[in-house]
């Protein structure tokens, strides 16, 4: 059996996470694209044609985006306004920070706190969940402007 398959939910068993009370699904794109990368058109449909698989995979609305790699030269303020040009409610960048009160004025480019196994323990993520590593980094600061 593969790594991915291995690891990775099927769409059965992400069908079955989607019903969950805390959880919700959203898009990443479907090739995992650096969107700054590309030309605006490829751009668009990496947003629009992921969010459109899941949706009809899940039986779901999709309201949220995760860009791929997310860091400024991955995802800036151009593909920012794309999704929202597609309707999404939110979407989180790789930018580490805190929610603070602007960041309600730039749903579309929020930070995220990025799991991705390296020192990282029951003990760490609780240290992450709080935000204070975040705090120091980037005190008081949006992540970047939508």
């Amino acid at each position: 059996m593969s790594f991915a398959k291995r690891l990775c939910l099927d769409w059965r068993a992400l069908a079955s996470l989607a019903q969950h009370e805390f959880a919700t699904i959203g898009a990443h794109s479907v090739t995992h694209a650096r969107l700054a990368k590309l030309d605006r058109g490829a751009a668009r449909s990496e947003i629009a044609e992921s969010r459109a698989k899941i949706a009809e995979k899940l039986k779901i609305g999709v309201r949220h985006f995760c860009y791929s790699v997310g860091d400024p030269t991955s995802a800036g303020p151009r593909d920012f306004a794309l999704a929202r040009e597609l309707g999404f409610t939110s979407a989180v960048t790789t930018t580490p920070g805190v929610l603070v009160p602007g960041l309600r004025d730039a749903p579309l480019s929020l930070p995220r706190i990025s799991v991705n196994g390296r020192h990282q323990n029951v003990g760490a993520m609780d240290v992450l969940l709080s935000g204070a590593p975040f705090a120091l980094i980037n005190p008081g600061r949006a992540a970047r402007a939508a």
